[in-house]
């Protein structure tokens, strides 16, 4: 789906550790735009393979300190039908989806045939939420860790998202090889790209783009190819995207 930002919400934040609370000030905004006491927050691990300590720190974060009426679904650990999938994320306020392995997240959403129930929950107005893995999904593809060389260098490639923002995502791009492979992949790629550091995120809202840090030495950049030539353009705050 080529379907760009025209409605809807869509955070993505490139990186960081919550059971740390490096991007609380990232969190504490996601939970402020439901513009909610009490918002009900949604929680998917599926990327992480239903880990039980990320649904224990994601709780410590988004119910203890950010006053969220949390839950999770499991989509590895059980096996829950689609309507009941469908009911618990079309009934949320704000959906964040953990990080992990991409290829296995899109594998699961795949077999559950979830953008269909994204995409409408996007068109609703629910907040779509995710880090790293989590953030790549809502693009039209990402760049995830594939494996190591004989060299024992990490190797990176393109994955397909669901495609409700029409670009080419790369989280944690303060990582070294990653951001080289993924310039390499933007100079042939048709689409525009952003590249985004641990603790910073982006926020695209009907149109808009905004960037937030909860550190700020953290950047994000977009990406784009013009007659063959790459450029790299760094976002700031208060600048149009």
């Amino acid at each position: 789906m080529n379907r760009g930002f025209v409605v809807g919400t869509i955070v993505a934040i490139g990186g960081g550790e919550i059971s740390e609370f490096t991007t609380l000030i990232i969190d504490k905004e996601i939970v402020d735009m439901a513009n909610k006491e009490n918002p009900k927050l949604l929680f998917i691990p599926t990327a992480s393979n239903d880990e039980t300590s990320y649904w224990d720190s994601f709780n410590n974060s988004y119910r203890k300190k950010l006053n969220c009426d949390t839950d999770v679904l499991w989509l590895i650990k059980e096996q829950p039908s689609f309507n009941e999938i469908k009911s618990k994320i079309m009934s949320a306020d704000i959906i964040y989806v953990g990080g992990g392995d991409t290829q296995r997240l899109m594998n699961v959403w795949e077999k559950y045939n979830l953008h269909i129930v994204f995409t409408e929950a996007f068109h609703k107005g629910t907040i779509l939420a995710g880090i790293s893995a989590g953030a790549s999904c809502w693009f039209n593809s990402g760049v995830r860790f594939n494996k190591y060389d004989a060299f024992n260098r990490p190797i990176f490639s393109k994955i397909d998202g669901i495609g409700l923002i029409n670009a080419l995502f790369c989280p944690h791009f303060n990582q070294q090889e990653r951001s080289i492979q993924y310039k390499k992949m933007m100079s042939l790629s048709q689409f525009i790209g952003y590249g985004i550091e641990d603790n910073c995120a982006l926020i695209f809202q009907d149109s808009k783009l905004k960037i937030i840090k909860s550190n700020n030495n953290s950047r994000g950049y977009k990406l784009s190819v013009n007659d063959g030539q790459l450029t790299i353009r760094e976002l700031c705050k208060g600048t149009p995207a």
